[in-house]
């Protein structure tokens, strides 16, 4: 036995995988599950010895062998899973103390019963590869103990026991954990190296299972003598192989082998067993047969959309229920750029972080002669570049200020900044750009940006500005 780990509880785990060296890991059936002790129906499974492992069955009766509602409790999965008895702790009636004590009394009877299902594998092990082996089980809401011991058997030959008792084989892969969850299903994982030409597997409770405890206290429906537990199916693959999203299930038999997740290697962040990208409503537990969603259709904030799809209840929108004010497929909460249409992409910015920077050298770069709003040449070759880009984003607007220090008379300063705000858009007209889209204003030295006691701060201050619809990104320039 090597590297047996408990990975963790995950809400309604599957290795139901599609590609795996056991045959049908789904436990689908070949015929319809009506009373207990059916695993036979699921092709390729058996029971190994006299115990009569469960299947249950969505298509079964809810109040026997249904899922999730079962005779031993209530189980969420998208498929069918088995139920067996680990651990059976037996009293019969003692007749000799009876009459020596006037009473009935009993004694403990057999207390190895135990339940082991079996299936074969697809291929015979080779000698000397090593494999992993996981399975994912769940302690019943009804069984009131819980046992050590959990684990695989690979023979060579198919078990048939006649007995009930516990089995005595080695396991390659067990569990000395106390599996005890009862709400998700618990994954356990070991690897091995195989003597070859094994082609079966038993799973069930080996060593440690006669060492069960009480899980919770004692209540009318719970059989405080049984441990039973549900396991879901279960994979075998070749150790060491790929595993690209790091979630433990390696990517030949991971539904989704570039995302981390838990159903069949996919994320299902409600857990409801219904993977995110199948599930209709995947922020919701719900149910199966409704694609992930709840029974009841809500609304809400009445916009049309359901609470269950909806990713704003509360506030009426258009984008799967939410907000989007400039209509570009981006919900307000997530639009950088929530007045303007962008693209999904730029996170609902029409312009890039590229064409930012270009604004901003083409800010950093207009020049006048001192008193004057005529630009200079050295201005022009990035306002050319400017007019480019609004001409190639007519969604966009950009409004112009000029700026100025505090030398000189204060009307002859805002007139002045109003001017060569004004020379710019002139400028941008005059090369292409819709003068529908452009504005311009001055604001004198009123707006300081530096300290104007100080030849380096006043430069700072007379300045043109270009902001655009894009350029504020959520309240900051």
């Amino acid at each position: 036995m090597k590297n047996v780990l408990i990975l963790g509880i995950f809400g309604c785990m599957s290795t139901a995988f599609s590609q795996n060296l056991i045959k049908n890991p789904d436990l689908a059936t070949n015929g319809k599950v009506v009373s207990k002790s059916q695993i036979h129906l699921a092709d390729g499974w058996s029971d190994a010895n006299g115990g009569s492992v469960d299947l249950f069955s969505s298509n079964a009766c809810a109040c026997q062998l249904g899922v999730p509602k079962n005779y031993m409790g209530e189980q969420e999965f998208n498929g069918n899973y088995a139920g067996f008895t680990a651990y059976y702790e037996d009293e019969r009636i003692s007749l000799a103390q009876s009459i020596q004590n006037l009473e009935w009394t009993t004694e403990k009877g057999y207390t190895k019963y135990a339940e082991y299902l079996q299936s074969e594998l697809t291929e015979e092990l080779k000698a000397g590869q090593t494999y992993t082996f996981t399975m994912n089980v769940n302690l019943a809401d009804k069984s009131g103990r819980a046992v050590q011991g959990l684990g695989a058997y690979f023979s060579k030959e198919k078990i048939e026991e006649k007995n009930n008792a516990a089995l005595g084989y080695q396991p390659q892969v067990l569990s000395n954990d106390f599996v005890t969850d009862e709400n998700g299903w618990t994954t356990i994982t070991g690897e091995f190296t195989a003597e070859g030409n094994e082609k079966f597997v038993v799973i069930g409770a080996f060593e440690g299972s006669s060492k069960s405890m009480h899980t919770r206290e004692e209540k009318k429906e719970n059989d405080n003598q049984r441990a039973y537990y549900y396991i879901n199916g279960a994979s075998l693959a070749i150790a060491n192989s790929p595993d690209s999203d790091g979630d433990g299930i390696v990517d030949a038999v991971d539904d989704c082998p570039n995302e981390f997740g838990t159903l069949k290697g996919c994320p299902d962040r409600d857990k409801d067993g219904v993977a995110d990208k199948y599930d209709e409503c995947p922020d919701i537990a719900g149910l199966i047969e409704k694609q992930g969603c709840p029974l009841e259709d809500k609304d809400s904030d009445g916009d049309g959309v359901t609470d269950a799809k909806d990713k704003c209840p509360t506030v009426k929108g258009t984008l799967n229920g939410c907000p989007d004010r400039d209509g570009d497929g981006v919900m307000d909460s997530e639009d950088e750029c929530p007045d303007v249409a962008g693209s999904v992409a730029l996170k609902g910015c029409a312009l890039s972080a590229t064409d930012l920077a270009l604004i901003k050298k083409a800010s950093e770069k207009i020049f006048f002669n001192t008193g004057s709003a005529v630009l200079k040449e050295e201005s022009k070759a990035e306002l050319d570049e400017l007019a480019k880009l609004l001409m190639a984003h007519p969604e966009v607007k950009a409004s112009i200020e000029g700026h100025t220090d505090n030398q000189g008379n204060d009307a002859s300063n805002l007139k002045l900044s109003k001017d060569r705000a004004k020379a710019v858009k002139d400028y941008l007209i005059a090369h292409g750009v819709d003068a529908d889209h452009l504005s311009s204003e001055g604001y004198g030295e009123t707006q300081p940006i530096d300290d104007n006691g100080t030849a380096e701060g006043r430069a700072h201050n007379r300045r043109v500005v270009i902001n655009t619809s894009s350029y504020t990104v959520k309240g900051k320039k």
